[in-house]
């Protein structure tokens, strides 16, 4: 299955300012990346399909994790997803089976919220500097 993720970039001098400043950037960067992971929560909950006839829907189970830390680059994340005992079935209805159509509702969650949470990102930080 493809990992789909939004780089952030541009925020380098913003970052540069807020350690001139001496503020906490990591504390920062982690309040920013929460905010903009509250969107994508929001719009996955809005695009996940509702089975009507299944009592589990994907719809009432989004998930957004705590900030993590890649082991390999040492960046922020947040993933945005589903718990145990549902997303194992997300790429069936993402991407479709021979007969299933493909919904391609992560994506367009991906699509619809990524200026949205750059500029939250973006806000957040820069509010820590004044």
């Amino acid at each position: 299955m493809s990992e789909s993720k939004v780089e952030v970039s541009g925020i380098e001098e913003i970052l540069d300012n807020l350690e001139r400043l001496n503020v906490d950037v990591e504390k920062q960067s982690k309040k920013a990346l929460l905010n903009a992971s509250k969107i994508v929560e929001k719009e996955l909950q809005r695009q996940s399909p509702y089975d009507y006839e299944g009592k589990i829907h994907m719809k009432d189970h989004v998930v957004s994790s705590r900030v993590k830390r890649n082991r390999e680059t040492g960046d922020l994340y947040v993933s945005v997803g589903y718990p145990k005992g549902i997303k194992h079935r997300v790429h069936i209805v993402e991407f479709g089976t021979i007969n299933q159509a493909p919904q391609h509702f992560m994506s367009d969650t991906i699509k619809n919220t990524e200026k949205e949470t750059l500029n939250v990102i973006a806000k957040t930080l820069r509010e820590a500097l004044y």
